[in-house]
């Protein structure tokens, strides 16, 4: 029965197909399951004590000046007003082209790595040692405009503080009372 034999044999190369299709999904979900929880910078410094020496994934955008010491940098994350130190290896450092600063903003970077409440390498300080960073979006300079209203607002609060201090000691030198003899 030839009919018989192919239909059976396309039934298990089905079977077959379903299979591997339910094996590939179910390694993605332990892929998945294995990659460290996304914590917001405030949360992980408001309950600092409970992330403690746990891996965890942060994104902010890279501020300030990247300090480097020997092999290895710091660099802070700022994410919604909160900031926290990373130390990174020279080669993630390097990674880094734009950091944010009047002016400009920084590349917005997300680090896995090992979360200290109280760092026993760097003094107790809290901060998080960079396993791996990735660079999300890269910063740029922004144009700032100087606005005529604040100039002139700034020039005149400039003079009139001038004549405030000349008048003030003008003042001041009439109404202080004179040194007594022998002094």
């Amino acid at each position: 029965m030839p009919g018989l034999k192919s239909w059976i044999r396309r039934g298990m190369e089905m079977l077959l197909c379903v299979a591997l299709v339910f094996a590939t999904a179910a390694q993605a979900a332990r892929t998945e399951g294995d990659a460290p929880p996304s914590v917001p910078i405030a949360q992980l410094v408001a309950r600092a004590k409970e992330y403690d020496g746990k891996i965890l994934t942060v994104e902010g955008e890279a501020i300030g000046d990247l300090m480097k010491r020997g092999n290895h940098a710091w660099v802070n994350l700022l994410e919604d007003g909160v900031a926290i130190g990373v130390w990174l290896t020279e080669e993630q450092a390097s990674q880094i082209h734009e950091l944010g600063r009047y002016g400009n903003s920084g590349d917005l970077i997300q680090v896995r790595g090992t979360f200290h409440r109280a760092c026993p390498d760097h003094g107790g300080d809290l901060d998080m040692h960079a396993a791996a960073i990735q660079i999300l979006r890269r910063g740029s300079k922004k144009t700032v405009e100087a606005k005529p209203g604040r100039l002139a607002a700034s020039i005149g609060l400039c003079i009139l503080g001038d004549c405030s201090r000349s008048y003030g000691g003008a003042v001041s030198g009439k109404l202080r009372a004179p040194d007594p003899p022998g002094i």
